[in-house]
């Protein structure tokens, strides 16, 4: 899909603390974009593990896009449905 337009897209797997990486690896890229997911954590569980994508939107050098799990979306629709 991407390709039909004229992008390009590569993928790799790093090791280490993922909020790091990846700003890091978006700075080396000079990326115009960012996109990541989010758990949707919330309370006591995201002070003890930290939000990723909290962490890259509040430090990235470029705009950030946050996707939520599709999961969470269809259980919070359930539950005001």
């Amino acid at each position: 899909m991407l390709a039909s337009v004229g992008l390009k897209a590569s993928g790799e797997v790093l090791s280490g603390k993922p909020k790091e990486i990846i700003l890091e690896d978006a700075k080396k890229w000079n990326a115009d974009l960012i996109v990541v997911g989010s758990h949707g954590r919330r309370g006591f569980k995201r002070f003890l593990l930290g939000s990723v994508s909290e962490a890259v939107a509040m430090n990235a050098h470029c705009s950030v896009v946050v996707v939520r799990s599709t999961a969470r979306t269809a259980r919070k629709a359930r539950a005001s449905g």
